[in-house]
């Protein structure tokens, strides 16, 4: 199977894309192979008369021939069924793992994982029921419209056109209700994002809620947002089988409207309709009329999922985010002209600076100064209005630095697979950078395999810190930008960690509110400040 792309939208060259060969050809036989049920169903009750008049030697043929078909349509009926299932697996791995892949590939930020999760519940699960099973119900009850409209040309032309004639009205709702669906099913789905955002936000902060006894407004609040939810839900399938209604009402039209006509031409003598023909038209052009309206109910359905698919897989495309060469083995940091402002507000102001390799800084300051700016600018999360950021003499890129905060990611995984994030390195490897950051010695006989436990809960926080470090280092980046990795340490724990940090050979840049004037100097640390968009340096 193809790697799921980044489409803008999902659609059917997606699902082509994303389908093996094989599995979309045997959904094509098998469909086909099943819509001859109406077909066979009509030519069966039309040749009643006919076994009647021609005597009873004829009955046991006409029961084994009609046996033998009858097992093939409906065991290509069943396989159909088959196949479809293994269709839409394919599709909804296809589906999830874009999602997943879009985290990495878009600026994604805590606050967007509800809209992943919600993608991945709630929209893949509508996807999967209203537009890849449909696709394929659609598909198979189109050829059994065919199949029926041609038998039933076969067997009178004339009446045939009228027939078809009638069943066409019952297209009709679908074709001026599309727009109204579409925004139906828009509306839905930003309602239901909406509830579960919420709902994500009050289960983060249940110990507050109850602190303050505000339950019952929040539940209350909430309640609203699941009420909407849940009624803009209903209107979304009461619109849809509004037009499924007006739909079946054409259909009995369609039904009747050939009969009446048959009869007609049956007691003037035109066009040689004979009442086994109004027979068979009738049970074979009920076929048309059932699968036409099937069709039009999946076609519903596909045109329900429009506003969830339109943008469910963004258009964003996979970056090489290597250097454009190898850089020096001791890159040089240097900033030149730095500036950034927002909202006419100056941040950074001409901001130059230069750190060989190894340098340590250590940037300090007032909340709101600007010193997540800085970094975010170093890592091209932010683009400067002015000058230039290189190491090495080139743009840096996302595998020149390791950025680590006070907010350790730790998996519920060993220590080993914690490090290597499923890439490949040797034990060697990675009790190495064990040892650099002194943690070799303080999980047991097996470091690599202690167990970190669900968010890292079998580890202190000063372990986290240093286990977010080692897997910095094990991958050898020149840069490593340091974001209040102290801020949830006691000063005994944040010493520590700093003085492990300032022995490793690493060009170091740390924003911390905290530390000890002595250990700074003692290590000779490079102490700036950002005052007014400008980086001053502190005096010892």
């Amino acid at each position: 199977m193809n790697q799921a792309s980044a489409n803008k939208n999902l659609n059917f060259k997606w699902v082509v894309k994303n389908l093996p060969w094989w599995v979309s050809l045997l959904v094509i036989l098998f469909a086909i192979g099943g819509s001859f049920e109406g077909v066979i169903n009509g030519y069966a009750f039309g040749q009643i008369t006919a076994i009647a008049t021609n005597g009873v030697k004829n009955i046991w043929l006409f029961v084994g021939r009609f046996t033998m078909i009858y097992f093939f349509i409906y065991t290509s009926l069943y396989l159909f069924i088959r196949v479809q299932n293994s269709a839409v697996k394919y599709l909804n791995i296809a589906l999830k793992k874009a999602l997943i892949q879009n985290a990495f590939l878009t600026s994604y930020s805590e606050k967007d994982t509800n809209k992943v999760l919600n993608q991945i519940t709630a929209d893949a699960k509508q996807i999967e029921q209203r537009y890849f099973s449909s696709l394929a119900m659609l598909m198979q009850s189109a050829f059994a419209a065919i199949a029926s409209a041609f038998f039933v040309l076969k067997i009178n032309f004339v009446l045939a056109i009228i027939s078809m004639i009638f069943a066409a009205l019952s297209i009709l709702p679908s074709i001026f209700g599309g727009a109204m669906l579409d925004k139906a099913s828009l509306k839905w789905s930003n309602a239901n994002k909406s509830y579960l955002g919420r709902l994500k936000e009050i289960l983060a902060g249940v110990d507050i809620i109850k602190n303050y006894q505000a339950e019952k407004q929040i539940l209350k609040s909430t309640n609203n947002k699941l009420v909407g939810s849940e009624n803009d839900y209903e209107s979304l399938n009461n619109k849809q089988f509004l037009f499924q209604y007006f739909a079946w009402l054409l259909a009995v039209v369609s039904m009747i409207g050939p009969l009446a006509f048959g009869l007609y031409f049956r007691q003037v003598g035109l066009f040689n309709v004979t009442i086994s023909t109004i027979i068979t038209l009738l049970s074979s052009s009920s076929s048309v009329v059932s699968n036409l309206r099937s069709a039009i109910q999946y076609f519903s359905a596909i045109k329900a999922t429009h506003a969830s698919r339109q943008a469910i897989i963004p258009n964003a495309e996979t970056h090489d985010q290597s250097s454009a060469a190898s850089l020096p083995s001791k890159p040089e940091l240097t900033i030149k002209d730095l500036a950034f402002a927002y909202k006419n507000h100056a941040i950074l102001d001409d901001v130059s600076l230069s750190l060989p390799y190894g340098e340590k800084l250590l940037l300090s300051g007032d909340s709101g100064t600007g010193k997540s700016t800085f970094l975010n600018l170093l890592t091209n999360k932010l683009l400067a209005q002015k000058g230039s950021i290189t190491l090495g003499q080139q743009q840096i890129r996302a595998n020149d630095y390791a950025y680590i905060t006070q907010q350790n990611w730790v998996f519920d995984a060993s220590v080993r697979d914690n490090l290597t994030l499923d890439q490949d390195f040797s034990d060697q490897q990675l009790v190495e950078s064990l040892k650099e950051v002194n943690l070799d010695q303080e999980l047991g006989n097996d470091p690599l395999g202690y167990q970190c436990g669900e968010e890292g809960k079998n580890l202190s926080g000063g372990q986290k810190q240093r286990l977010s470090i080692a897997r910095a280092l094990l991958r050898k980046r020149p840069l490593l930008l340091l974001d209040e990795i102290t801020a949830a340490l006691d000063d005994r724990n944040s010493e520590r960690l700093r003085n492990i940090i300032y022995q490793l050979p690493q060009t170091i840049i740390e924003i911390a509110h905290h530390y000890n004037d002595q250990q700074i100097a003692e290590n000779q640390v490079l102490h700036v400040q950002l005052r007014a968009g400008k980086i001053v340096k502190v005096l010892g």
